[in-house]
């Protein structure tokens, strides 16, 4: 799966990173706490029980953290046998570190996000056949979605109304970050040299 952050409505949902993997050790992984830790104002998470103590072990008590928790009704009888989860009742807003503002207490961007990333792109319906692929998907959706997707309320990209940027980004731009990031390749010997390289030595 992939884990990730999302801003609010004044960054226009900057996406603040993401990283693909299994979701508990994301969050605690390095690279995404560190971003994460530097950006954060304050965390939200569903009630899944691994994510307290994968906060505490990502953040520990820089970050105001709440949990919210959805309560659901009993299912419908004849539905039980298939997919149709119970009607949501009510919310429980449990304060787990920190002192997190109440009303900024909202789980709507990060599924607002997800929803997003699931539309736009289909290999989440049919996944790589490797891993490393479907990483770099992710990577590349995710500053696409930050600075080349235009925004259709704010008319800017999200990077732009956060602040980041100050000009909307082209996937030129994209792809020449991507050519000056990559190694450079070496010289490469001449083909017959290289076959001949691999042939096994002959005992005279």
């Amino acid at each position: 799966m992939v884990a990730g952050a999302a801003g609010g409505v004044g960054s226009a949902a900057l996406q603040l990173a993401a990283q693909a993997g299994a979701r508990v050790m994301v969050l605690a992984s390095t690279p995404v706490k560190r971003e994460l830790a530097l950006a954060l104002a304050q965390l939200t998470t569903d009630g899944h029980r691994a994510y307290p103590e994968a906060v505490e072990s990502a953040f520990g008590a820089d970050v105001d953290y709440t949990q919210l928790v959805k309560i659901f009704g009993a299912v419908p009888e004849g539905t039980k046998r298939c997919y149709s989860p119970a009607e949501c009742t009510g919310i429980r807003k449990n304060t787990i570190e920190g002192a997190p503002d109440d009303k900024h207490v909202s789980m709507s961007y990060i599924e607002r996000q997800n929803l997003t990333m699931r539309m736009q792109k289909k290999r989440f319906t049919r996944l790589s056949k490797r891993f490393e692929n479907h990483a770099h998907m992710v990577a590349l959706y995710t500053v696409w979605y930050n600075f080349v997707k235009l925004h259709n309320k704010h008319r800017m990209s999200p990077a732009m109304a956060a602040g980041v940027s100050d000009q909307l980004w082209s996937m030129e731009d994209v792809a020449a970050l991507v050519e000056a990031a990559a190694p450079k390749p070496g010289k490469r010997r001449p083909y017959l040299q290289s076959f001949v390289d691999e042939l096994p030595a002959i005992e005279p």
